[in-house]
């Protein structure tokens, strides 16, 4: 499996900000990152930033972050919508820029962060696999949350 993360970068925009936020929430080296100076529709610049993880466990760390971040509202748009998320053997996810940058994940179709999820082997029904992943996850997450809140609450009672 392998992860791509791309987004645009507009002239009004901090390319290091920007990059730094990426870089710091989903557990990647801005150093990473190969930059691509564009010219937008009305000519204006643009960088298209991108970085691609090849490695399970910073894999898994980024989806785990994502997912534990979307609310249960997003994780059941995700899931019904799947059909619309998948071309090949890859699955897209769109974030919002404006709200990552405010330490907040969600989903959002437009500025967004573009997350491409490949999974190059073959798997019967891709669909079902990806709906499965996210599940898992959420379900980890929300299963940690308790875990913390409950540890939370005995010290506060010490």
């Amino acid at each position: 499996m392998k992860i791509s993360i791309e987004t645009i970068i507009h002239a009004t925009e901090d390319v290091d900000k920007i990059l730094n936020i990426i870089s710091k929430e989903f557990y990647i080296d801005q150093k990473e990152f190969s930059k691509q100076s564009l010219t937008g529709h009305f000519n204006n610049p643009i960088i298209l930033a991108r970085v691609k993880i090849t490695t399970d466990e910073r894999i898994n760390k980024i989806l785990f972050k994502i997912i534990s971040n979307i609310s249960k509202y997003e994780i059941d748009y995700l899931t019904k919508n799947m059909h619309n998320k998948i071309e090949g053997t890859s699955f897209y996810l769109r974030l919002g820029k404006q709200n990552l940058i405010n330490g907040i994940i969600t989903l959002n179709e437009k500025d967004s962060i573009k997350i491409k999820i490949s999974n190059p082997k073959y798997v019967n029904n891709i669909e079902k696999s990806y709906i499965e992943m996210i599940n898992r996850l959420f379900n980890q997450s929300r299963i940690e949350k308790v875990t913390r809140d409950d540890d939370i609450k005995l010290l506060q009672s010490e």
